[in-house]
């Protein structure tokens, strides 16, 4: 343990690769843990609110693979500063580069990651503030192109 702390120290989070970025949004209001069920999911935390939209056809994104994604993505935004994104050459690249095991099969996480990854990129994102300066809010679409 003293010997990782000292590791750690001398080389610092940002160069072993260890340091993650999430939109602050997404730190105060989170996406859901469980299926919400609709198309329509808002999470409130005090005068902050965020609410998520999704094709009836596609669901809502929910636990810990949407979480994941966006903040891989947000990291890569932040390290590249770039507005484009490369993911891999499959989604088992993309898998491996999260340090995720990509395997299929009926206990294999491919098929649910790649389920919850179509819905997170499907979802329409918002958010609204309701307290001093009031009025303020955004939104945000993903524009995803498959190359």
């Amino acid at each position: 343990m003293l010997e990782l702390a000292a590791d750690v120290a001398a080389e610092g989070a940002a160069g072993g690769g260890e340091i993650a970025f999430l939109a602050r949004i997404f730190v105060k209001v989170t996406l859901p843990l469980r299926e919400p069920g609709g198309c329509t999911f808002v999470r409130r935390n005090g005068d902050l609110a965020l609410k998520l939209e999704a094709p009836p056809q596609i669901g809502l994104p929910y636990g810990r693979y949407p979480r994941l994604i966006l903040a891989y993505l947000c990291r890569e935004a932040v390290w590249t500063r770039s507005r484009e994104i490369r993911l891999g050459d499959s989604l088992s690249d993309f898998m491996r580069s999260l340090g995720m095991h990509a395997s299929g099969g009926p206990n294999g996480p491919l098929r649910r990651f790649r389920k919850q990854a179509v819905r997170l990129l499907a979802t329409t994102v918002s958010w609204s503030w309701t307290g001093r300066r009031a009025g303020a809010s955004g939104h945000a679409d993903v524009a995803v192109r498959i190359a």
